[in-house]
């Protein structure tokens, strides 16, 4: 059972997470400052500093925080729309992260450089919720269920999420990038090295994510 003290320290800290979640969304990371992420949190700005290095560590911890509920999320679906093989439940779950991002465009422009780095990153782990959607773990346990031995899992996820976040980096439009999906079905897209869309290429995009099991 929590003491007042830590409770009051987790609302406090909840209130940072969720001024600061607000602000960089609506305004973007470099144009917040630590004082006002406090005062719209209602705490002092010396108090921030209790429970962040700066607004770059709090930055990966929402960012963290939202990767896990998009995968918790397209986890559950999962969950109640079993697939055929391995390769296409873990194209569901991308497949379903890319759909919630479509309805939260704020979110994706926000996150749409750092999907990969929000599940692999370590150096935030410590301030992790006890509670947070586990994406690896869950993999593994996945992969078993279907009866897969993956030679390097770590390497195989860390691919599948890269080509996700790819996607959202080489889309500055959200509206673009949703409208050609829905368009061509639920398919990966062929990231463009200028940044621009292209037109959905479901034999690229699929040949490409299940490559990354192979061998």
């Amino acid at each position: 059972m929590k003491s007042k003290v830590q409770e009051n320290k987790k609302q406090k800290m909840d209130r940072l997470v969720a001024s600061a979640s607000r602000l960089f969304t609506e305004t973007g990371v470099e144009k917040v400052s630590v004082e006002e992420i406090a005062r719209q949190a209602g705490v002092a700005k010396g108090t921030f500093y209790l429970y962040f290095h700066d607004k770059e560590q709090l930055r990966d911890l929402i960012i963290s925080r939202e990767a896990a509920r998009l995968f918790e999320t397209a986890d559950e679906c999962l969950r109640t729309s079993p697939q055929a093989s391995f390769v296409d439940a873990v194209i569901f779950m991308i497949d379903n992260v890319l759909s919630q991002l479509e309805a939260r465009a704020t979110l994706l422009k926000f996150i749409r450089r750092s999907l990969t780095f929000a599940v692999f990153h370590e150096n935030i782990s410590g301030l992790m919720q006890e509670e947070q959607f586990a994406l690896y773990p869950r993999f593994l346990d996945l992969a078993q269920s279907y009866g897969w031995q993956l030679k390097n899992p770590y390497k195989t996820l860390f691919l599948v999420v890269e080509l996700a976040s790819g996607t959202c980096y080489s889309c500055d439009r959200q509206q673009t990038l949703f409208h050609e999906r829905h368009e061509a079905g639920p398919v990966f897209f062929h990231p463009c090295d200028s940044g621009k869309c292209k037109k959905a290429c479901p034999a690229s995009g699929s040949a490409n994510l299940r490559s990354s099991f192979a061998g």
